[in-house]
C-alpha cells in the first residue's frame, strides 16, 4: 500500500478507533443501567419524582438505572476526547457530553461533541504556546477551560439549534398524522424509535408515545416497545445468518457485543447495539430503522375495522371417504383465491366474505369431485379437556393433566418437569398435547395406572386444589417471549385467576366457571375471541375487555370496554358474577346470561357487527 493511500485511510481508522474506545467505556454503564431499569420495572418500580416522599427499593432500582442512562452522553463524549487528547480531554468531554444530554442531543450529540472537543484540545496542545511558568497549568486548567468554553458555546448555540428544530418538526409531523395514516404513522414511530439507539430521535418518539398514552392512545406505546427490540434482535439474526453462510462479517469483539445486546433487547434496551453501529453506522441504522418501520406500521393495525374474528361456516355433510378430498379442496381454493396482496386480508374468512359462501362451496365441490349433502343435526356440548382419568374402548387409560398456560417447568412445591420425566421412565404409551395447553398421558396400561398417578400427585401434576375456573382459563406466551405482544398474558393470568377464584367464591360459584382467555395482542393466540370473557392486550397493564361468547365456542364476544387496567376489569366482572349468581336460569353459562340480560349485544354477523358499538 502506498504512503498516500495509507494517509487517506488513516482518518477513517482513527475515527473508528476513537469510537470503539468510547464504546468500551460506555457499554458497562449501559448494561448495568438498563438491567436495573428492567428489574425495577418487572418488580413494579417507577421513577422517583420526589425524593422527600416515601419510595421502595423497586423505585430506587428504576431511578438508579435512569440516572445511569443519563450519563451515557457524558461518558461517551469524555471517552472519545480522552482517546484523542489524553487526560486533558476528559473534563471537557464530560461537560460537552452533559450539554448534549441536556439539550436532547443524546448519543449522537455526545459522539460529535467528543470528537470536536477532543480534536480541539489536541490542537491546543500542539499549537498553543504559553510561558514556561504556565506550562504546568496546561493540562489542569488552560486546556480544559478553553476547550470547554469554545466547544460548549458551539454546542449550545450552533449544534443544538438544528437538533431542536428537527425535534419540533418531527413532533409536528407525528401530531398531524394521527388517525388518517395509521400505517405511515406507525412506520415513522418505529423508524424513529430504532434510529439512534436511545438518542434524541428515539427520545422524541418515546416521549410522544408516552404523552399519547396519557391521553388514552395506546398504539404508539406498543410501537415503541416493538421498535426497541428490533435493533438487538436484528443484529442477532444477521450474526446467525452470517454463521450459516460462513461469511465472517463481524469481528470477535463485535460478536461478543452482539451476545450482550440480545439479552438487553429482551429487556427492551436498544443501546446494546451502539458498538455495532459505531463500526458500520450507515448500514446498521438503515437496516434497523427499516425493520422497525415495517413492524411499527403493522402494529398500528390494532383496532383495524377491516379485520374481524369469525366462527366457522357450515358447508354441508361429506362421507368419511371424502373427508381428505374435501380438506384438500378447501385448502387449494384458499391458496388460489386468497388475498396475497394484503396480509391482513389473507385468511379464509375474508375470502368467503369477498366471493360469497355459495361460490366458494361450488368450487370446493368441483375440486373434490362430489357434492355436499345437507347438514345433519349435531351439537357441541363442551370444548374443555376432561381433566383426570378416562378409559378408552381398548381398555387402556388416558390421564389428562392440567398444565397452567402449557408451561411445563419446575417451581417450588410443583416440580412439573421433573414429574413428567419420572412418568416417562415408566410409561409405555405416548404423550399428547391438547388444544387447551394441557397434556395427556395416553394409553396407560391398567397395571401402571396407580404408579403413574402417584408420581403425578407427588410432583403437583394432579391436585384437587385446582379450581374449575383455573382449568378453563388460558393465555398466550406474550411478553417477554413474543415480540408482537403489547401486554403481559402468560405471566398475568395466574394472579388474575387467583382474583377470579376469590370473586367466584364470594358469589357462591366456586364449582362453576367462566371461559376466560387472555392474549397479549390482537393476533389472538390465546383465543380471546372465543371466550365468554376475553382480554386483549393494548399496552403494559392495559387490556380491552370482551364479553358475550359462549361455553361451546360458537359465538364471538363483543368489545365492552377499551384500554382498562386490572382493577377496573375485576370491578366490572365482580358485578357481573353477582348478577349471574342471582339471575341465571338453570345451568346457563355466563356468556349466555350476559347476552340474555343485555350486558352486551350478541355478535350475529361478524363482518358487519363485530365493530359496532355495544348496545
Amino acid at each position: 500500500m502506498s504512503a498516500d493511500a495509507a494517509a487517506r485511510r488513516r482518518p477513517r481508522l482513527e475515527l473508528k478507533r476513537h469510537a470503539l474506545t468510547a464504546i468500551s467505556y460506555m457499554l458497562p454503564l449501559v448494561v448495568a443501567a438498563g438491567l436495573l431499569i428492567a428489574i425495577g420495572n418487572l418488580t413494579g418500580g417507577a421513577v422517583i419524582e420526589d425524593y422527600k416522599q416515601p419510595y421502595g427499593w423497586q423505585d430506587a432500582l428504576v431511578s438508579l438505572g435512569v440516572l445511569g442512562m443519563g450519563l451515557l452522553a457524558p461518558v461517551i463524549s469524555a471517552a472519545i476526547a480522552y482517546s484523542i487528547a489524553d487526560r486533558p480531554g476528559i473534563a471537557p468531554g464530560l461537560l460537552i457530553g452533559l450539554i448534549a444530554h441536556s439539550i436532547g442531543a443524546g448519543f449522537l450529540g455526545g459522539m460529535l461533541g467528543g470528537f470536536l472537543v477532543g480534536w480541539f484540545t489536541l490542537w491546543l496542545k500542539t499549537r498553543l504556546r504559553v510561558p514556561r511558568w504556565a506550562q504546568g497549568l496546561m493540562p489542569m486548567m488552560i486546556l480544559p477551560l478553553l476547550s470547554t468554553l469554545v466547544i460548549g458555546l458551539l454546542m449550545f448555540f450552533v449544534i443544538g439549534v438544528p437538533i431542536v428544530w428537527v425535534t419540533q418538526w418531527l413532533t409536528d409531523v407525528l401530531t398531524s398524522m394521527r388517525g388518517s395514516m395509521r400505517f405511515v404513522f406507525g412506520a415513522l414511530m418505529g423508524a424513529m424509535a430504532a434510529f439512534d439507539f436511545g438518542g434524541p430521535v428515539n427520545k422524541v418518539a418515546s416521549l410522544f408515545a408516552d404523552g399519547l398514552l396519557l391521553e388514552g392512545v395506546t398504539e404508539p406505546e406498543a410501537v415503541k416497545v416493538l421498535a426497541s427490540m428490533v435493533p438487538p434482535f436484528g443484529v442477532g439474526i444477521s450474526l446467525l445468518l452470517a454463521r450459516i453462510v460462513r461469511k465472517p462479517i463481524y469481528t470477535a469483539q463485535e460478536r461478543n457485543n452482539i451476545g450482550i445486546a440480545i439479552p438487553m433487547g429482551v429487556c427492551m434496551i436498544t443501546e446494546g447495539v451502539i458498538p455495532i453501529a459505531a463500526g458500520d453506522l450507515v448500514r446498521v441504522v438503515l437496516s434497523c430503522s427499516t425493520g422497525a418501520a415495517v413492524g411499527g406500521g403493522l402494529s398500528m393495525e390494532h383496532g383495524n375495522t377491516r379485520t374481524y374474528p369469525n366462527v366457522a361456516r357450515e358447508f354441508g355433510f361429506v362421507s368419511l371417504d371424502k373427508v381428505l378430498d374435501c380438506a384438500a379442496a378447501v385448502v387449494s381454493v384458499q391458496r388460489d383465491w386468497g388475498n396475497r396482496s394484503d396480509r391482513k386480508n389473507a385468511k379464509t374468512r375474508y375470502t368467503l366474505e369477498r366471493v360469497g359462501t355459495d361460490v366458494f362451496i361450488a368450487e370446493v365441490e368441483n375440486r373434490m369431485g362430489a357434492k355436499f349433502e345437507p347438514i345433519r343435526p349435531y351439537e357441541f356440548t363442551t370444548r374443555g379437556d376432561r381433566i383426570g382419568w378416562v378409559q378408552g374402548e381398548e381398555g387402556n387409560w388416558h390421564l389428562t393433566l392440567f398444565i397452567e398456560n402449557g408451561r411445563l417447568v419446575d417451581r417450588p412445591g410443583k416440580p412439573l418437569k421433573t414429574g413428567m420425566r419420572e412418568i416417562a421412565k415408566v410409561h409405555t404409551g405416548d404423550f399428547r398435547l391438547t388444544a387447551n395447553q394441557n397434556l395427556i398421558v395416553a394409553n396407560v396400561r391398567p397395571e401402571n395406572k396407580e404408579h403413574i398417578e402417584r408420581i403425578a400427585r407427588e410432583h403437583g401434576l394432579m391436585s384437587e386444589r385446582v379450581t374449575p375456573q383455573r382449568e378453563n382459563s388460558m393465555a398466550c406466551v406474550s411478553l417477554p417471549t413474543c415480540p408482537l405482544a403489547m401486554a403481559e398474558s402468560e405471566r398475568f393470568l395466574p394472579q388474575f385467576a387467583d382474583r377470579m377464584d376469590e370473586l367466584m367464591a364470594r358469589h357462591g360459584l366456586s364449582d362453576e366457571h367462566v371461559v376466560l382467555r387472555v392474549t397479549g395482542c390482537p393476533n389472538g393466540c390465546g383465543r380471546s375471541m372465543l371466550a365468554e370473557i376475553g382480554l386483549v392486550g393494548k399496552a403494559i397493564g392495559r387490556y380491552n375487555l370482551y364479553v358475550g361468547g359462549n361455553r361451546e365456542g360458537t359465538r364471538i364476544p363483543r368489545l365492552f370496554k377499551e384500554n382498562i387496567v386490572q382493577e377496573e376489569i375485576l370491578e366490572i366482572i365482580d358485578g357481573w358474577l353477582g348478577a349471574w349468581a342471582q339471575g341465571r336460569q338453570g345451568e346457563e353459562g355466563f356468556g349466555d346470561f350476559a347476552v340474555r340480560t343485555g350486558i352486551i349485544a350478541p355478535v350475529l354477523d361478524a363482518p358487519r357487527d363485530f365493530w359496532a358499538v355495544a348496545a
